[in-house]
């Protein structure tokens, strides 16, 4: 059964995206995740009938108990587990905010640069000492060495600047809340 819709919100539109919040009523997985005490780590998400949950639990035990509880009504088609240590989790949990942030500049990087960064990161050309360098990886792209150089360094600045703007935004909230 799938949940009813309450209300929604939009809160914004591009050519392929919509972004909006909707009030539902109580799903299953809703239900079980509360029951076995899982944390939300992220917003649930829906797209093409599927749905995205994002959890955080304290053992692979109540992580499993959920798994069964979910396949009782539910069809689940893969899952990922991915364990950290909970200092980690706590910093994630507590700069949510910062870390939206962050994604959203790194997101806005382009299809090419995003490739460029890819290979220059696989052939080396950030590692001590160098596997390549802008010579040949200009080459391996048939561009010019100072178009490979400018392109890179478009890329690393939106990287660069976004993951720095986390750092320094995740310090400040954390020092402001938490001492």
């Amino acid at each position: 059964k799938l949940p009813e819709v309450k209300s929604v919100k939009i809160f914004g539109r591009t050519d392929d995206t919509w972004r909006v919040y909707m009030y539902i009523s109580k799903t299953h997985t809703m239900e079980a995740s509360v029951n076995v005490g899982a944390m939300f780590v992220s917003p649930w998400i829906a797209r093409n009938g599927v749905e995205r949950w994002t959890l955080g639990f304290v053992s692979r035990k109540q992580f499993l108990d959920f798994l069964s509880r979910i396949r009782e009504k539910d069809h689940v088609r893969r899952y990922y587990i991915h364990e950290i240590p909970e200092e980690e989790f706590v910093m994630v949990t507590a700069n949510y905010l910062p870390i939206l942030r962050m994604v959203s500049q790194l997101n806005k990087l382009t299809p090419k640069q995003l490739e460029l960064l890819r290979l220059a990161l696989s052939k080396g050309y950030y590692s001590w000492p160098k596997g390549t360098d802008s010579v040949e990886l200009s080459r391996m792209l048939g561009v010019s060495r100072v178009s490979l150089i400018k392109s890179l360094r478009r890329a690393e600045l939106k990287v660069l600047s976004a993951v720095v703007d986390f750092m320094l935004a995740s310090k400040r909230d954390w020092e402001k809340e938490y001492t």
